[in-house]
């Protein structure tokens, strides 16, 4: 694999109008801490960054939060 195109990979905010265009999509947990998961995906995201050397290229199709 060459390379590879991402979208919608835009992370989570604490507004629900901030995460979802659908307004008909399920209100989001209060209880959750986004920062917290967000932190974690773009650690996760940039493992895998590293670690794909086969990877060329990552493409976003739509901004992403994770694209740092």
């Amino acid at each position: 694999m060459e390379s590879v195109a991402v979208a919608g990979f835009d992370g989570f905010r604490k507004q629900y109008n901030e995460s979802y265009g659908d307004p008909y999509l399920p209100s989001q947990d209060p209880e959750i801490d986004w920062d917290m998961l967000n932190d974690e995906i773009v650690r996760l995201f940039r493992s895998f960054r590293k670690n794909a050397q086969h990877c060329r290229g990552i493409e976003f199709l739509t901004e992403s939060y994770f694209n740092q």
